[in-house]
């Protein structure tokens, strides 16, 4: 508030470590932008490191004490892990996407689970990950507030952001994770029943159960 209302002559806000660069290089020192990233940044406490293991580092104290050791859980010859990683209790698996693979038209997104009881990577089936949820992005537990059936810790689906490519269309899918079998949420937006442009990310809010997600 205070940086908006001096339009003359702002005051500017120290950012710590990479939020100064990204705020600089994002809008310049005398954009309003950049003014109001250094308001957010200023609140961020220091970043610390978490748990012994982990390069990962955090900017509050609320996330440490569900973190108190970090390890990997496989490893591979080129890029397969990069997006969704969806933790799925009822069956000790985690989801996950790759980063894009192939050039061009030819670009395609990975999706894998590795349980965490047995560290088994298994790679789904092409047919998901080629021709129903293309170039998946990221991704969320499938799961109902207040119900027990569909609690989070029985849910069996998950709902995934697919960017869509030429040939499928981008939105919000649905991935049973017992049969494998894929069902459209919504792909036509709101405004002028245009179609998605590139959706990124998904949340369940906790409270509502409403879909939340991003559409860059």
């Amino acid at each position: 508030a205070k940086a908006a209302s001096t339009a003359g002559a702002r005051e500017q806000w120290p950012l710590p470590g990479d939020a100064a660069t990204t705020a600089n290089h994002c809008c310049g020192p005398d954009d309003e932008g950049s003014a109001m990233l250094q308001i957010l940044a200023s609140r961020l406490p220091p970043r610390r490191h978490l748990a012994e293991g982990c390069e990962a580092a955090d900017h509050g104290r609320e996330f440490e004490h569900l973190v108190t050791a970090c390890s990997v859980l496989a490893e591979r010859d080129y890029k397969f892990a990069h997006e969704v990683a969806v933790y799925i209790p009822s069956t000790d698996i985690v989801l996950f996407a790759s980063n894009r693979l192939g050039k061009d038209l030819d670009q395609v997104i990975e999706l894998s689970t590795v349980s965490l009881k047995t560290g088994k990577v298994e790679r789904l089936p092409e047919r998901i990950w080629k021709e129903e949820i293309v170039m998946s992005n990221g991704g969320t537990l499938d799961f109902r507030p207040g119900s027990p059936e569909h609690s989070a810790y029985s849910a069996d689906s998950v709902l995934i952001a697919s960017q869509g490519n030429m040939n499928k269309s981008a939105g919000i899918y649905r991935l049973n994770m017992t049969d494998l079998s894929v069902e459209l949420v919504v792909n036509t937006s709101s405004w002028e029943d245009q179609n998605f442009n590139s959706p990124n990310d998904v949340v369940v809010d906790p409270i509502t159960g409403a879909i939340v997600f991003t559409d860059p």
